[in-house]
């Protein structure tokens, strides 16, 4: 009957989904962002490996990417003159009020006066049979001699446990980047989200085995 024929319908869409999920394979280079997705939605992550569709980048988007240029020459003049010397938003924030309001919120911040070590670096890291890149925002070292890893971020917090979850495996792979890039013991290398918007900054001390364990799963699912 109708019924059945629309249960036959469901289950040959399920049996397609599944074929199409098993047939993707993880590429060998994956950013750390993308091993969030990856770990938040894998479903979703394996139908855009598989058909990729082009994103128009948004406003928050370019936002959060001006704001980062903005960091970075902002700490590049900073190594040179004096904090207080420094001007507030510059050029680049336009007519964006919000980008406006996140340069004075940094400037605000704990983070405009410390000095860091390391500002937007690039490391690749193995994990298993993937190659994870990481783009370092920031590193600092800490007054009990560790390093602390730090990610701008222009957006809000999650507060779903989930997605909490997912995110740290951003730090995750930082802290074993950062570690294996100098020869630091990883357990001496912390990561946190700064967010500049609502002033929060989120700590973490992710453990690396979680990262191989996420991606290990995606591959064996």
């Amino acid at each position: 009957g109708a019924l059945g024929a629309v249960a036959d319908l469901l289950l040959e869409e399920r049996r397609r989904r599944e074929q199409e999920r098993a047939a993707v394979a993880l590429p060998g280079h994956l950013a750390a962002s993308a091993v969030v997705r990856l770990a938040a939605d894998a479903e979703a992550f394996a139908l855009q490996l598989r058909r990729p569709v082009p994103q128009e980048p948004s406003a928050r988007a370019r936002r959060g990417t001006l704001f980062h240029a903005w960091v970075e020459r902002y700490y590049g003049a900073a190594a040179l003159v004096d904090v207080d010397a420094l001007p507030g938003a510059d050029d680049d924030a336009g007519d964006d009020h919000e980008l406006a309001v996140l340069q004075a919120r940094f400037l605000a911040s704990e983070w405009a006066a410390r000095r860091p070590v390391a500002v937007e670096v690039d490391v690749d890291t193995p994990v298993g049979d993937v190659v994870v890149r990481c783009r370092i925002d920031a590193v600092f070292a800490e007054p009990d001699g560790t390093m602390l890893v730090v990610d701008w971020k222009t957006g809000r917090p999650p507060r779903d446990p989930a997605a909490v979850k997912a995110r740290e495996l951003q730090l995750a792979a930082y802290r074993l980047a950062w570690a294996r890039r100098t020869g630091v013991p990883v357990e001496r290398v912390s990561a946190a989200f700064v967010h500049v918007g609502t002033g929060e900054t989120i700590r973490s001390s992710a453990d690396p085995a979680t990262l191989a364990d996420a991606l290990a799963g995606a591959q064996a699912g």
